[in-house]
């Protein structure tokens, strides 16, 4: 009972804000909790029999790869038994003359040297005491002494009928395996001769990398329980045997294995035709990093959910108990003339409709404002922007007209034809639109040069190559004159005495290419770098300077034709620059 009273008393005190607060984020906690705990251990699970799953399916591509490598081997070791010339040695009776052993020696070169994955090849002789080895380091057939081919490794296995072949384990970490191959006489299956191949650890070792991660280790296990192969320079063979010993299976073909104090999950798969089994085995600690960070990000996801759900409750409770607040602050800005809307406040049903009262209120009042005072303001403001529209140009033609016939009167052609040509610019300056024929942006461009050759005078020429076929096609405003003023700004810097413009027009591949070529000084290969990057990116930059007209015009050109059109320069150091425009057609841009 007092406790009850003491939560009373506690609730009593605090604002109905926190209270809402403290309920929805505690409710929402005892939910959310349990859910993360079983999605953290479903994923745990989840991972280690993914694991499981990829090692398995390697663990059989592995197989067979290494499945297909000792049938090479077995084929490899037959190579002396398919020999006949070296059968009907070993087969004769008497002792071996000086032309068989060169023959035998020459066998042995060379099928040791068809393989690279060899670190010996030894040759023992049954019936006599001739015995040939051949290494890696040296390269040499050399005799090799053995006191009797009888005391040689599982010399009672390889001579066994069926299969006349044994694989031991190496005797050295460079190597691989041993392989022991009889060849035997057909008619009365006596051993002739032994084939010894000892291997280096080459191809198992690429096998083992290939798919290897972390401290992974990758071994094969024979049928008698002897390690041929072992990845790990840490693990000794004696201690994977025991571990291999005392497993735990969890799943199919997946065991869990202690090997020297350390845990590891281990995936296994047996050899049907060769008689081994491959294990890879991965530390339980590699797991838990990868389960640890699985259960990070459980607990990182459960804190972002309870700080949203605090959050968005915070906001919720706001919308909750401030509704009356928010009108009454509405109602205060309309004493101030603020007349906005006042949007969806939530609370009770009468708040909503005394919000939607306020709201026809002001919007009434709004109105009014704008149809008696903005309105006339606007009406007024769009008659002088029209009239300035209409008064500028006139003025500027009524003025050059004036000075075009006051040069006439006084007999100066060449200033009418300036004053003409500047008309002329200017009336198609302020022509609508974004495109124009390519005839109408020739003549402006030459109307450009005539005010340009009066400045320059010999000092400038063109020549224009235009296809008829181009004339009637549409391209944007003012692109060729950007061209050709790009051209006389940046040719003629001082360094040229002379610069000639040519300008050419044609179709190629379904695109208009417009070139404009000037002998001037050129271009420094660094300035020139830098502005075809600048072509690339469709937006201009405000810290740019110099060359703004063509990274305008390039910017336009990506814009209007959505990125299809290019400009690029081209040019050699005080020889010449070349500025092409490539436009694509279609029936858009096609004829006017």
């Amino acid at each position: 009972m007092k406790l009850w009273n003491l939560i009373r008393q506690t609730k009593n005190r605090i604002t109905l804000r926190t209270q809402l607060a403290v309920l929805i984020v505690s409710s929402f906690s005892i939910i959310i909790v349990p859910i993360i705990g079983y999605t953290y251990y479903s994923n745990t699970n989840t991972i280690i029999k993914q694991q499981i799953s990829t090692l398995s399916r390697l663990l059989i591509l592995e197989t067979q790869i290494l499945d297909n490598y000792f049938s090479e081997i077995d084929r490899y070791s037959l190579l002396m038994r398919h020999d006949a010339t070296l059968m009907n040695i070993l087969n004769q009776k008497q002792g071996l003359t000086y032309s068989d052993e060169v023959y035998i020696q020459d066998q042995l070169r060379s099928n040791f040297d068809s393989r690279n994955d060899l670190k010996s090849f030894r040759f023992y002789m049954v019936n006599s005491s001739y015995n040939y080895e051949i290494e890696s380091q040296l390269h040499k057939v050399r005799p090799y002494q053995v006191e009797n081919v009888l005391d040689l490794p599982d010399y009672s296995v390889f001579t066994r009928k069926r299969y006349y072949k044994s694989i031991q384990p190496s005797q050295s970490a460079e190597e691989f395996i041993r392989y022991f191959r009889t060849i035997i006489k057909l008619e009365n299956q006596k051993p002739l001769a032994i084939v010894e191949l000892t291997f280096d650890t080459s191809f198992v070792d690429s096998l083992a990398r290939d798919h290897q991660v972390g401290d992974e280790v990758f071994c094969i296990v024979d049928n008698v329980g002897r390690v041929l192969y072992n990845s790990s320079p840490i693990l000794m063979d004696s201690a994977i045997l025991k571990g291999i010993e005392q497993v735990e299976e969890i799943s199919d073909h997946g065991l869990r294995i202690n090997i020297m104090g350390t845990d590891y999950l281990g995936v296994y798969n047996l050899s049907s035709r060769q008689n081994y089994i491959l294990y890879r085995l991965i530390p339980l600690n590699e797991l838990d990093r990868q389960i640890g960070e699985t259960r990070n990000i459980s607990f990182l996801i459960g804190f972002a959910a309870i700080v949203i759900t605090t959050l968005l409750s915070a906001l919720y409770i706001r919308l909750v108990t401030n509704p009356l607040s928010i009108l009454a602050a509405n109602f205060a800005k309309v004493g101030s003339g603020n007349f906005s809307r006042v949007e969806d406040i939530g609370g009770s049903i009468e708040i909503i409709k005394l919000a939607d009262s306020f709201n026809t209120m002001t919007a009434q009042i709004d109105d009014l404002i704008k149809k008696t005072y903005i309105s006339a303001i606007n009406e007024k403001t769009a008659q002088l922007i029209a009239l300035e529209a209409q008064l500028n140009p006139h003025m500027l033609y009524n003025t050059l007209q004036a000075i075009s016939a006051e040069a006439i009167v006084n007999k100066q052609m060449k200033i009418n034809f300036m004053i003409t040509a500047l008309a002329s610019m200017l009336r198609y300056s302020f022509k609508d639109g974004e495109y124009v024929a390519l005839s109408y942006e020739i003549k402006h461009v030459q109307d450009y040069l005539l005010l340009q050759k009066a400045r320059f005078d010999e000092k400038l020429s063109y020549e224009l190559r235009i296809e008829k076929e181009c004339e009637e096609l549409n391209i944007p405003k003012i692109s060729i004159q950007t061209l050709v003023e790009n051209s006389i700004i940046h040719g003629m810097n001082g360094q040229s005495d002379r610069v000639h413009i040519i300008i050419s027009c044609s179709i190629k591949s379904n695109f208009l290419n417009i070139r404009v070529h000037d002998n001037g000084c050129g271009i420094k290969k660094e300035r020139l770098d830098y502005m075809n990057s600048k072509f690339e990116n469709v937006l201009v930059s405000n810290d740019e300077t110099s060359c703004v007209g063509l990274i305008n015009l390039n910017s336009r050109l990506k814009i209007l034709y959505e990125e299809k059109a290019n400009l690029y320069i081209s040019s050699i150091e005080l020889q010449e620059t070349n500025v092409v425009m490539t436009i694509p057609l279609n029936e858009e841009h096609m004829n006017v």
